[in-house]
């Protein structure tokens, strides 16, 4: 499947989104904090009238990374169905056209349904394509993010040069 994808990093690790999913990207605005929230809250903003929650990505999929923001801190704004959130990222990376393949992206999870459509290879690398209605299915009020990523399974499986399948994804 050809789609039209934003490539950015987060935690060291190259994704991509459809821009069918994403409203805007800009810098980190202002925000009020969710005492109570799920550790990868980073807490609420006003966007177009709409209080929006922003989320830190790399804490939503279990990637610890200290948490460093600042006024140059890029967020990529996501709408899913009715749901609109800020997604906290590490680095924007620009908007190209490019084919996603599937790929068994299961023993990246520890558990559940990874966040994950498929894979890109783009200049060599490759990206993993974000799933936005997983990502943005949030529950408040567990403590921690259920789309915990196997760090070590990730980047040895990124290691090994895995190869996307030859059929496209069917995301």
């Amino acid at each position: 499947m050809q789609a039209m994808l934003l490539f950015f990093r987060c935690a060291g690790i190259n994704f991509a989104l459809e821009v069918t999913a994403v409203e805007r990207a800009s810098f980190l605005v202002a925000v009020q904090p969710l005492p109570e929230a799920s550790d990868y809250v980073v807490g609420v903003t006003a966007l177009g009238g709409e209080t929006v929650l922003l989320a830190d990505l790399a804490l939503r999929l279990g990637l610890p990374d200290a948490p460093r923001y600042t006024l140059h801190t890029p967020v990529i704004w996501c709408r899913c169905a009715e749901r609109v959130a800020g997604l906290v990222v590490d680095e924007i990376d620009g908007v190209e056209a490019a084919a996603v393949h599937s790929a068994d992206l299961s023993a990246l999870l520890h558990g559940g349904r990874a966040p994950l459509r498929g894979v890109v290879r783009r200049s060599g690398s490759v990206w993993l394509l974000l799933d936005p209605e997983r990502l943005l299915a949030f529950d408040l009020a567990q403590p921690v993010s259920e789309l915990r990523l196997d760090k070590a399974a990730l980047r040895q499986w990124l290691l090994a040069g895995e190869e996307p399948a030859e059929a496209d994804a069917d995301a």
